[in-house]
């Protein structure tokens, strides 16, 4: 049984790493264009433990030394107080890709794809155990990106074997819309609990999400809702405030 159970921790290890080799590290990766402040917009991973340390929009001050290593300085809303992590990675012979190692944990971190200007996408991969963690990352210069970028970032943690129920939007920093992913997991597991299908549950946008959303996404959204059967006035937009009224152009 014990050598069973080594060989389906191998294998799955095995898939998790096959899987991640799907991504690269961004090519011709420049560190002077990628310096600076970075918003933390959305992480993906499979790993609660992993997830439990991101439960809100979060900023990294990327800065790289003389000598081409990295030092990431975090700062993490909780609880009504902002916490700072300050972690130095050391550069590998490929640039893009870090790594550091913390109470017996290695860690690497990789850029995988960024324009340096609007949006990055951070793979970490955490070998603490048999099997690895790796938590994926969407960042920002701003707290607002294209929407398409956020499709995106989807479609990659899909590419690399995650469900989509562990990709996470974070909300903005505020005490009321701070809440623990595994309340979300929670809130899934009771709606499929009482016979709703998951493609039903819906986490909502942060305040004014829909307003600045692209008119062509709306129209894309009621094509699928159409596609399944409503009826175009059974299409509605959920606004800020007020009372709800059918999607017009």
């Amino acid at each position: 049984m014990k050598g069973l159970m080594l060989a389906l921790g191998f294998l799955v290890a095995l898939c998790t790493l096959c899987a991640q080799a799907k991504l690269s590290v961004q090519p011709n990766f420049n560190p002077d264009k990628f310096a600076g402040k970075w918003f933390g917009l959305a992480v993906a991973s499979e790993s609660p433990e992993v997830r439990s340390k991101y439960w809100s929009v979060f900023t990294s001050d990327f800065t790289f030394t003389d000598n081409g290593n990295l030092k990431v300085e975090t700062t993490k809303p909780k609880n009504g107080r902002c916490k700072k992590e300050t972690t130095t990675y050391t550069k590998t012979d490929t640039p893009g890709r870090y790594t550091t190692e913390d109470k017996g944990v290695k860690v690497t971190l990789e850029v995988t794809e960024t324009d340096y200007t609007e949006y990055a996408y951070i793979r970490t991969n955490y070998r603490r155990r048999e099997v690895p963690d790796f938590l994926l990352s969407l960042f920002g210069r701003t707290l607002e990106v294209d929407p398409e970028t956020y499709l995106r970032f989807k479609e990659i943690a899909e590419d690399i074997g995650l469900d989509i129920g562990n990709v996470f939007h974070l909300p903005p920093t505020g005490r009321t819309l701070e809440v623990d992913p595994e309340k979300y997991l929670r809130f899934k597991a009771l709606a499929e609990d009482i016979g709703l299908d998951i493609g039903n549950v819906i986490h909502l946008p942060q305040t004014g999400r829909t307003q600045n959303m692209q008119a062509e996404l709306f129209d894309r959204f009621r094509e699928v809702a159409q596609a399944q059967g409503l009826n175009a006035e059974d299409v509605l937009i959920l606004p800020q405030t007020g009372k709800i009224t059918p999607w017009r152009r």
